[in-house]
């Protein structure tokens, strides 16, 4: 078995099997006992009582061999995991994706698809391997993936020719099919299953959440609570409850900024899906926007039968970098939480004048992650993985025949990427760093930038100041929130002008027309409590907007 980490103590000294099953370490001498660090819950440990090997190194130089361990199969289940990553993606050019697909279950997966849902902004070219589109959505026939089998494949892709792309992050979504779980689900659940789809609507980020339960038989007994973040702060709270099949769509005013909508699942539901969505470049005012918050929380794919892949757009980038994923909230923080799994994407260039016949990426690992917990993911080209010691691991390319950049620019890349977990009970405060030394043959490493987390969190509800689109206009809300009326003054603006309000649907409530003087109240009439969004706008001309809230 391939990729199983294995635990020495007193130590602790750890390392992991390669594609054969066979594993080496190194230890000082001294007795010592050795087990299988975690086991598929789909299989059992056989022939050793207590599932422990005991071994003695009596001297330096020493060997000890044999020291085995067998697993047997539990449950017979297929359990299938897919990966899709690309190095770079650039404006008016292709881009290359890397789906790696395995399974590590008991059992084939018969009649197995992969779905690969690629952004408007990417039109599929070619792949190596049976498939059929549907707008955005490719499908891939992998046919019989026994147990044990790992296959890849590449996907050719077409950016879209539109430089203000760049900055912006464009997500493609790897799901492989059958995904049923292979142990019954709670009883408790209710069968109701939670999605959520963003969309740029008239300057207002809107989302669908749809209850994907059968209708039959698939309502939601209970609410479930949903969370809108405009740059990452929490802005509003809301709640929904849907039958199977209904949706609601909830809108709130984008003005340039990355506006995120989380919902929550049934407790009980299935797996670990955390349904969300981002909508980016959204508004009449892109002064606002930031870059890049796409990544700074995990996306909803911790279960291995997804996996969503998000790439900023660059014109140019370092061709030798380190990316983790979430990035984390805050430019100088990186906050995430204790809990969060962390994915590092490692790149490389062979910018030589000639070919790298072998390749090194070596990664020291933080103390605080475990590094028994490295879960190997796609990369660009064959590799195996080493533990050099309880701290670094080594992803070697052997024979990989990478050319140089002066004679085949697209080929020189290279990538690989892996998962890890936290060790639990991380403080808050914690600052996680990791970067990588990557050795092209005998050279001197290449040693990648640094990144960092923090475990934290920066979360709050906020009233925000209104967004003004005319410069030399201005405009103040008081009180806000507020019970019964509440005034708006708008300072330098000489000519007439409206105001709408919507509820968080995208509904109208109040219109007033047609204002003359710079400054107007607002009664609330019947208008429930709630977080409101304002346009004021003059000859089809925005002029500023935000939010009001009534309580």
């Amino acid at each position: 078995m391939e990729s199983v980490w294995l635990e020495f103590l007193p130590g602790p000294h750890y390392t992991i099997t390669d594609q054969n099953g066979n594993y080496f370490l190194y230890l000082d001498v001294g007795n010592y006992t050795a087990s299988q660090y975690q086991i598929n819950p789909l299989f059992d440990q056989t022939c050793l009582p207590g599932g422990e090997q005991t071994i003695e190194v009596l001297q330096v130089g020493d060997t000890v061999s044999n020291v085995d361990f067998a697993n047997s199969a539990d449950i017979y289940c297929p359990d299938l995991t897919v990966d899709i990553a690309a190095g770079v993606i650039r404006p008016c050019m292709q881009a290359q994706y890397t789906v790696q697909f395995s399974n590590h279950g008991t059992y084939p997966a018969d009649n197995a698809t992969i779905d690969i849902e690629l952004p408007p902004e990417m039109t599929y070219v070619y792949a190596p391997w049976p498939s059929y589109q549907n707008g955005d959505l490719l499908t891939f026939d992998v046919f019989t993936i026994n147990p044990g089998v790992t296959e890849t494949f590449n996907i050719v892709v077409d950016v879209a020719c539109d430089l203000e792309l760049i900055g912006t992050t464009l997500c493609v979504e790897a799901h492989i099919h059958p995904d049923d779980p292979c142990v019954a689900p709670d009883p408790s659940w209710d069968h109701s299953s939670v999605a959520v789809e963003g969309s740029c609507e008239d300057s207002l980020a809107c989302f669908n959440i749809e209850n994907t339960g059968d209708p039959s038989g698939g309502d939601m007994q209970s609410t479930s609570e949903y969370r809108i973040y405009e740059n990452n702060t929490l802005v509003y709270t809301g709640s929904f409850q849907l039958n199977g099949g209904e949706s609601i769509d909830i809108c709130w005013p984008a003005n340039g900024n990355s506006i995120r909508l989380e919902a929550d699942q049934h407790p009980a539901h299935p797996g670990n899906s955390h349904p969300q969505d981002i909508v980016e470049m959204c508004g009449d005012s892109l002064n606002g926007y930031v870059a890049s918050l796409v990544n700074t929380v995990p996306q909803d794919d911790i279960d291995e039968f997804v996996e969503i892949f998000c790439l900023e757009v660059t014109a140019s980038y370092d061709p030798n970098d380190k990316q983790v994923f979430p990035t984390g909230i805050t430019e100088e923080h990186h906050y995430i939480d204790s809990s969060d799994v962390l994915e590092y994407f490692i790149r490389f260039q062979n910018t030589g004048n000639d070919t790298a016949f072998n390749i090194y990426v070596i990664d020291t690992i933080s103390q605080y992650l475990e590094i028994a917990s490295i879960t190997p993911g796609v990369s660009s080209h064959p590799y195996y993985i080493e533990a050099l010691s309880n701290e670094v691991v080594q992803f070697v390319f052997s024979d990989i025949m990478l050319p140089d950049s002066s004679t085949n620019e697209i080929a020189s890349h290279g990538f690989v990427k892996f998962k890890i977990n936290q060790k639990p009970g991380n403080p808050k405060g914690t600052v996680i760093t990791n970067s990588a030394g990557i050795v092209f043959d005998y050279n001197i490493p290449v040693v990648t930038n640094t990144v960092f987390n923090t475990i934290g969190e920066s979360n709050g509800i906020i009233t925000s100041t209104p967004n003004v689109y005319d410069e030399t206009v201005n405009i103040d809300v008081y009180p806000n929130p507020f019970s019964e009326t509440t005034k708006f003054e708008v300072s330098n603006y000489n000519q007439s002008y409206s105001f709408h309000l919507y509820d968080i649907t995208g509904r109208e409530v109040s219109r007033i027309n047609e204002i003359q003087s710079p400054s107007f109240t607002l009664n609330r009439n019947k208008i429930d409590n709630g977080v409101y969004i304002y346009k004021i706008v003059s000859k089809q001309k925005l002029i500023g907007s935000g939010k009001l809230i009534i309580q």
